[in-house]
């Protein structure tokens, strides 16, 4: 295991490919990766010597998205994502990944919100936090969204969250409209929020 604090951040490996979004999927770390324009695949990274495993091979195919967040819900062992609409890109769409074939399948191709973090908790609640700053818990079985609280900050671009399962704190890689990047705590019962 790494010796790294954690609030440290530290490279493993360089490679060509931009992971668009990733996620602990239980057993194994699991990033969707793109190439240019094009979602490359599905892969497992082990995170401490950066070797990557191709689950499933996206290249050129018309039946796949780059996710831009992914989550775990341990309650069920579904992995989601998060990724642009193709109905509408000033919104996102949700869908869910097969951990063993890569297949994707979509709840809701239009979120009619644009969703740029995403995070599930240990008891299988979905929350969000949408482009205007707003907490949002997020229904897994439709993809609709409805307002929690509001973090008073504007966020700027797609972000990454994950709750410490067990604290149940949720940890935001915040980036605000001024691109300045942050590492926040929130606390969704309280409806709090704190530089880390």
């Amino acid at each position: 295991s790494s010796t790294a604090p954690a609030t440290t951040m530290q490279r493993i490996k360089q490679v060509e490919e931009w992971a668009t979004a990733g996620a602990w999927g239980g057993d194994a770390y699991y990033a969707m990766l793109s190439y240019a324009t094009y979602p490359k695949g599905l892969y497992i990274i082990d995170l401490e010597t950066g070797e990557m495993t191709q689950v499933a091979d996206y290249m050129y195919r018309e039946d796949v998205r780059a996710a831009t967040e992914m989550s775990y819900d341990y309650m069920t062992g579904i992995m989601y994502f998060i990724t642009v609409s193709d109905e509408d890109e000033n919104n996102t769409a949700l869908g869910t990944v097969d951990l063993t074939t890569g297949t994707q399948t979509f709840i809701n191709r239009n979120m009619k919100q644009y969703i740029v973090g995403m995070a599930i908790d240990k008891d299988g609640v979905m929350y969000g936090i949408n482009d205007a700053g707003w907490v949002v818990r997020i229904d897994k079985t439709t993809g609709v969204c409805s307002n929690r609280f509001n973090l008073e900050l504007n966020p700027w671009r797609r972000q990454s969250m994950e709750f410490d399962r067990a604290s149940g704190t949720l940890y935001w890689a915040s980036c605000n409209s001024s691109k300045m990047g942050h590492l926040k705590k929130i606390n969704v019962k309280k409806r709090t929020i704190e530089d880390v």
